[in-house]
């Protein structure tokens, strides 16, 4: 994983953004979900809330991708709601739909 998250790193031009869409479900296990949802959250935070609109971040999808996998909903939606972004910004748009959709299969499953 250390040697994929660094290719990304280095990408530059998003060949790899299909990789790190679906980072939550390469990294399989929850603590290492955690380790890289955490390691770029802060920076993440600090760009959308600190720097002119528009920031990006190398790694964002990696962190939404790990907090939806890990079920960290909560964090998820904080996050997203900092971006500044309209809503239909991709992939902020597409992770909130993925975490309502998620959340709320959940909990019709919880009532069955």
């Amino acid at each position: 994983m250390p040697r994929l998250f660094q290719a990304v790193m280095d990408d530059g031009v998003q060949y790899l953004s299909p990789v790190e869409d679906r980072w939550g479900e390469i990294a399989v296990y929850p603590e290492l979900m955690i380790e890289y949802a955490e390691r770029l959250r802060a920076l993440i935070r600090r760009v959308w809330l600190e720097e002119p609109p528009g920031g990006h971040v190398i790694g964002t999808a990696i962190c939404l991708s790990c907090l939806l996998e890990a079920g960290r909903y909560g964090d998820l939606i904080e996050l997203l709601g900092e971006s500044g972004m309209p809503r239909s910004r991709t992939p902020m748009a597409a992770a909130a739909g993925k975490v309502m959709m998620t959340a709320g299969s959940i909990a019709s499953a919880r009532t069955r």
